[in-house]
């Protein structure tokens, strides 16, 4: 169990705690856990890792445009638009996690070249080095793209993951994302680069006002269909409700949206 799942648990009592303490008690109650580490590959790190999220109440793990099932033994790829807005000094990067952590996979992409202005691949990414060994579900893995130019925000880049040779299917973007609190209902909104704001559908738990629609340490999705969005830096905020608490966690994600 990762110390982000811990964290979660704990703030579901209210309990706060560093996120040392918590990652040694990790190490007490699951010692059969087996850690076995990132490994090296030409064009990224994967492995397993824990990772550590103590400071956030709302984690995001993934903004897929398309996500195809794949096979075992299959090479990913992963699609994403680099706008020009990225400068030359820009650090842009690909990573997966799992959706549920279960094996504390990760992959993180290594320093390359990549093409601004332009539709970018990240290939190879072959599941028998280490996503079959582990025996993840392909439906249980986020993928993350994006840029980060000096102090600025990351941008995130919607991704397509596919099998090579395989075509993306254009769909609406999917976030997911985790929580660390019980939520009784989540607010979404998302502002453009004119400054409008369009408000999206709020999720909520209707049963009583106390009710709990994500539980902490879940995670969770929405889909946003922005197919009749003009092209340009968006920010989406989600912010959450906690039953009997004035508290309100919130998750500010600034996405480039290029129309296909």
């Amino acid at each position: 169990m990762t110390c982000r799942k811990l964290t979660s648990l704990f703030r579901a009592s209210l309990v706060r705690s560093s996120c040392i303490a918590l990652s040694a008690l990790a190490t007490i109650v699951w010692a059969s856990d087996v850690i076995e580490g990132m490994k090296p590959f030409d064009n990224r790190i994967e492995g397993t890792a824990v990772e550590l999220h103590g400071d956030e109440d709302v984690t995001l793990l993934g903004i897929h445009r398309s996500f195809e099932h794949f096979p075992k033994n299959s090479t990913l790829q992963v699609q994403f638009y680099l706008p020009s807005t990225a400068g030359p000094s820009a650090k842009v990067f690909v990573e997966a996690r799992e959706i549920v952590d279960t094996k504390h996979y990760l992959m993180q992409s290594k320093r390359t070249r990549w093409d601004a202005g332009s539709w970018n691949i990240f290939t190879p990414w072959p599941t028998k080095d280490v996503i079959d060994p582990l025996g993840l579900d392909p439906t249980n893995i986020a993928v993350l793209a994006g840029y980060r130019d000096g102090n600025h925000p990351t941008v995130y880049l919607p991704v397509d993951v596919t099998p090579q040779s395989s075509q993306p299917t254009e769909r609406p973007y999917t976030f997911h994302f985790e929580t660390a609190w019980d939520l009784h209902s989540l607010d979404k909104s998302i502002t453009g680069p004119s400054g409008q704001t369009t408000i999206l559908k709020t999720d909520e738990c209707k049963i009583s006002p106390t009710c709990v629609i994500y539980s902490a340490a879940s995670s969770q999705a929405f889909e946003v269909d922005m197919s009749g969005f003009s092209e340009g830096i968006y920010s989406v905020h989600l912010v959450g409700h906690i039953p009997g608490n004035s508290l309100k966690p919130d998750l500010l994600v600034r996405i480039y949206h290029r129309p296909k």
